[in-house]
């Protein structure tokens, strides 16, 4: 309907991470400017990441990652207009030679 049309999200909440879905730093920077392109401005974006992930192991596969952390999420987000940008990163003890990370990050940002 013409309603739906209109709707604009106030958040944006991308659950997957899209630096297992790479091994190229261009390409994540791509992703990056392409979800942020999805976020309007005055409202929010929430993201999760792996933090300096190489691989990370699904099942008995072994699927390359690029290795991203606080610092480089937070220049992307800003380099594509996001401000206020909070970052927790969630320390799991997990061995990362085991599974190729060890923690993970929850991302929130405003856009411009």
């Amino acid at each position: 309907s013409l309603y739906i049309k209109k709707l604009k999200a106030d958040l944006v909440v991308v659950p997957f991470c899209p630096e297992s879905i790479t091994n190229s730093i261009t390409q994540y920077r791509s992703y990056i400017a392409n979800i942020s392109n999805l976020v309007d401005p005055k409202r929010h974006l929430c993201m999760m990441a792996l933090k300096d992930a190489n691989y990370y192991i699904y099942g008995v596969k072994k699927l390359a990652a690029v290795p991203i952390n606080e610092n480089i999420v937070c220049s992307e987000l800003i380099k594509n207009g996001f401000t206020n940008i909070q970052i927790v990163t969630i320390k799991t003890g997990l061995d990362r030679r085991k599974r190729g990370f060890s923690d993970s990050m929850v991302i929130w940002a405003d856009k411009k």
